[in-house]
């Protein structure tokens, strides 16, 4: 019966990134990497970076006697975050995919979720200070109306408010 799931999982995938392709306006991308030239591939070196360095803080966050290969890391990684971008989960289903497949590692469930929960944490805080600096930037920048000043300072409360809550939570177990 699971081979049955993961054919059927299979089958799905393959038909919706066939309808993505199919739906792809290829002249307008082959122009677009046609501009680029032989630069074409450096596009993708930025988020590759930033990716490896996300892995190598995530490997930070698993007990370090666990001896997990920085490549096998990267594949778990890697699948949680396509699960992540693919489904409507809040960032939260990928995490359960890295547990499971750290579990199928020999990590116990409690430490993969350990890791992913203070990984996320990790990332949360870093993305909160990046757009506290972005919008101090962007009120910098220029002239606005008042009501951009509040929708800013809204949206950095509510991002706060959320933070806080997260390490709430967190210290209450």
């Amino acid at each position: 019966m699971k081979t049955l799931w993961k054919a059927l999982g299979l089958a799905a995938g393959l038909a919706l990134f066939a309808w993505y392709v199919s739906r792809a306006d290829w002249h307008s991308v082959g122009d677009a990497l046609g501009r680029l030239g032989w630069l074409a591939p450096l596009v993708l070196l930025p988020y590759l970076i930033v990716y490896i360095v996300d892995c190598l803080g995530w490997r930070l966050c698993l007990p370090q006697k666990l001896g997990i290969p920085f490549g096998s890391l990267f594949r778990i990684r890697w699948a949680g975050e396509a699960v992540n971008l693919v489904v409507p989960s809040a960032y939260v289903g990928g995490e359960a995919v890295k547990v499971h497949l750290l579990r199928k590692k020999g990590i116990s469930a409690q430490v993969g979720t350990s890791g992913a929960v203070v990984s996320k944490t990790a990332q949360s805080v870093a993305q909160l200070l990046f757009v506290v600096l972005a919008v101090g930037m962007f009120l910098r920048l220029g002239n606005h109306a008042l009501g951009v000043y509040a929708a800013m300072l809204t949206i950095l409360g509510a991002g706060l408010a959320l933070l806080i809550a997260l390490f709430w939570v967190q210290r209450r177990g």
